[in-house]
């Protein structure tokens, strides 16, 4: 049960401040995550198939004492636990690795655990979406710029943005559009890959989601959103007069699109990372109040 400050809406999710960095002192959280869900000799088995899969390099090693800011900007010290060879190996190895490595190793470990519940042990009680719930929870709580999503590890956006974009891919799989919320989806992936987020694509992907939409509203699929924006086929759809300003609103994100090369190709044109989040939350909440006001017919 949520907490009375959880439920006025008294604590909320911290700034994202990491998103290409997972800084030593955050990592210690996640191992102790890790160490209730499974023991240690079977996280550094996995740990080593996953960071050296043909056995030929030394896991990376953490050795240095570890300092953990305290209040008032002291440097703190982690008091040292009577760690078993398998719990020492395992602590050296997760806060030695890159900080990605870390995010690949999660992805691994809830794998093993839904092919465990899955395949070898059905009807068992299940752990791997208890340890997504609280690896989510943690990384709402640091500031982590990641969420997981069965067994994914995606960007998370700000938290408007973020309700805004998981409420739209729910409703339209409720809805009975599961093309459309995949867009979305595709358009969350884009923008969480690594070295440099695809834009581009992000916002392909989610101006696609709302092509779905109005395609299946208008049973013109084959159009563009462009196209679909048209005054014809608008006509059809008989928004009332002051949903205008909307419909504006959608050219203008589909011109973006275009002219940002995001839609066709052009050499050195590409939308930043912020234009493409902005997109993604307005196509998100186009989907939202189309799918509202038109559902679909069984």
């Amino acid at each position: 049960m949520s907490s009375f400050s959880q439920r006025q809406g008294y604590v909320r999710p911290k700034k994202i401040e990491f998103r290409d960095t997972l800084p030593i002192y955050l990592r210690v959280p996640i191992l102790n995550i890790l160490k209730e869900c499974l023991n240690a000799r079977f996280l550094i088995e996995r740990i080593s198939t996953i960071l050296d899969p043909y056995g030929i390099s030394p896991l990376p090693r953490y050795k240095e004492p570890l300092q953990v800011p305290m209040e008032g900007d002291t440097p703190g010290r982690v008091s040292k636990e009577e760690d078993t060879p398998d719990q020492a190996a395992l602590k050296g190895v997760l806060l030695g690795c890159e900080w990605f490595q870390v995010y690949d190793i999660l992805e691994d470990i809830f794998g093993q655990l839904r092919f465990y519940e899955d395949e070898v042990h059905p009807g068992e009680e299940t752990r791997s979406y208890p340890l997504q719930k609280k690896i989510n929870e943690y990384f709402a709580y640091a500031g982590i710029g990641w969420r997981m999503v069965n067994g994914q590890i995606i960007a998370r956006q700000d938290e408007a943005d973020e309700i805004a974009i998981q409420a739209a891919e729910s409703e339209l799989q409720e809805g009975g559009r599961p093309t459309a919320a995949q867009r979305l989806h595709s358009a969350v992936r884009a923008l969480s890959e690594r070295p440099k987020p695809d834009t581009a694509g992000a916002v392909s992907h989610a101006t696609s989601a709302v092509e779905c939409v109005l395609g299946e509203i208008t049973g013109e699929p084959n159009l563009t959103l462009g196209e679909q924006l048209g005054d014809k086929l608008l006509s059809q759809l008989k928004f009332p007069p002051h949903h205008g300003a909307l419909i504006k609103a959608l050219q203008g994100i589909w011109g973006f699109a275009c002219n940002a090369g995001a839609r066709h190709g052009k050499e050195g044109v590409e939308p930043d990372v912020e234009e493409a989040r902005f997109v993604l939350t307005g196509c998100a909440a186009a989907c939202s109040l189309l799918n509202a006001r038109y559902p679909k017919t069984r």
